[in-house]
Formats: structure tokens, C-alpha cells, sequence
């Protein structure tokens, strides 16, 4: 179908068809004489399996163009979700907390204040959040609970 065609315009309504929304780029060569079509380069979108066989393409599509930044684009990969996991892990805590409190339940609520108080902690030794961030968490849940403190 390609070399059927005289125009970079028939070029580009060919490629379209053939893969609708792949096709980023299309540069043609003319010959002068003739005004006939020499070569097309179609520049298209790599497809997520050809991205996974590239160890070069990163998720963003930035090419880390030596060894040293493949290997920070490596790292940043686990990183980022070693992090993610941790922040959810923190996140869960603390939402367990807040649903004891919900519950009104003040010894369950107490109980998982305390096994919440060390991962806020770790999160802080980790450099997930600010240590402010976590006191600031810690006051508000642990205020919460004394509220349901039996009163005596």
C-alpha cells in the first residue's frame, strides 16, 4: 500500500488506517526530479510490550542514555515502590485507629493507637513524612482516644 503512493499526505492517510492513534511523526523524501516518493519514516508509539524488552525506556519516556542512569532509573523504580507500599502501610494504621475511634470502643481504640505509634515512627526514620506530620497525627488520634475515656 506504501509504495503505491506519491505523496507524503497518501503516506500518512495509509498509516493512519493501518494503526489509528499510533502514529506520532511521519517525515517523507521526495525526489526532486520526479516529485515522486523515495522513503517514509513513521515515527509511532511503542506499544507497553515493546517498552517492557527495552531495559533503556523508562514508564515517563525518558532514555537513560548511560549505565549510571539505567541504574538510578532502576533504583527510583523500587524506590518509589517500596515507598508506595510503606505510605499505604501508614495509611492503614492509621485509618484503623480512626475506625476504632468510630467505633467507640475505647480499649480497642487504645490498642491500635499503640500499634500504630511505632510505624508512624518508622515512617519518620524512613523520611516518608516529617516528623511534625507525625506528632501532629499522633496528638489528633491519641486526643480522639482520651475523649473516649471512661470518665471516673
Amino acid at each position: 500500500m506504501l509504495a503505491l503512493a506519491n505523496s507524503c499526505e497518501e503516506v500518512a492517510r495509509a498509516l493512519v488506517q493501518e494503526k489509528p492513534n499510533q502514529l506520532i511523526s511521519l517525515t517523507c523524501l521526495l525526489d526532486s526530479r520526479e516529485n515522486n516518493l523515495v522513503s517514509t519514516m513513521a515515527h509511532c508509539k511503542l506499544s507497553l510490550k515493546q517498552r517492557d524488552k527495552n531495559p533503556w525506556q523508562l514508564e515517563e519516556g525518558y532514555l537513560a542514555n548511560n549505565p549510571q542512569a539505567r541504574k538510578r532509573a532502576r533504583q527510583a523504580n523500587v524506590h518509589r515502590s517500596r515507598n508506595m507500599s510503606h505510605r499505604a502501610k501508614f495509611r492503614t494504621f492509621v485509618k484503623r485507629v480512626e475506625a476504632q475511634v468510630a467505633s467507640g470502643d475505647y480499649e480497642a481504640a487504645s490498642a491500635a493507637f499503640k500499634a500504630a505509634e511505632p510505624i508512624i515512627d518508622s515512617m519518620v526514620n524512613r523520611n516518608l513524612i516529617h516528623k511534625n506530620k507525625a506528632a501532629r497525627h499522633k496528638s489528633r488520634l491519641n486526643r480522639k482516644i482520651k475523649l473516649l475515656a471512661p470518665q471516673s
